[in-house]
């Protein structure tokens, strides 16, 4: 995912004003679990613009902020008050939209990340077209064909 998140953010920028995109982070088992809750978290509080800091402290700094305490200790590092980000990340508005993007990932049928749905039927990732570009260019194809109908 954090390779291909600027692709993203650059692609979503030329999208058609009829489109919303929208981000869904899934968690395909326990160790995730806590990351997937950290972005709606961040997403509670108004504070996705500490998304990118998240992957560079995995991928870049490789500070292992894969539970509760680390992941609170590294919101807390950012400027978060710790009170406020524990309420959040415990409360059951973030459960809720984690249990949502689960449901989204397997009726969408959802085997791996990063994957890009459009218009809720139709699903490109870079395991189909063999690169995150591909995936992109895939992906547009995808809203045009949506767009035409």
């Amino acid at each position: 995912c954090a390779a291909i998140e600027p692709m993203v953010q650059k692609w979503v920028k030329t999208l058609p004003p009829n489109v919303v995109f929208r981000s869904v982070p899934v968690a395909f088992n326990a160790s995730m679990a806590d990351l997937q809750r950290l972005y709606y978290t961040l997403d509670v509080m108004g504070r996705l613009d500490l998304h990118p800091a998240v992957f560079k402290a995995i991928h870049e700094e490789h500070k292992p902020i894969y539970d509760q305490k680390a992941i609170t200790d590294w919101a807390v590092s950012k400027g978060l008050d710790r009170a406020k980000f524990v309420a959040v990340f415990t409360s059951f508005g973030v459960q809720a939209k984690v249990t949502r993007a689960n449901e989204q990932a397997k009726s969408y049928q959802i085997e791996g990340t990063p994957s890009i749905s459009v218009d809720g039927k139709y699903v490109t990732s870079p395991s189909m077209t063999q690169s995150y570009e591909g995936t992109i260019k895939e992906a547009q194809k995808l809203v045009d064909m949506v767009n035409k109908k």
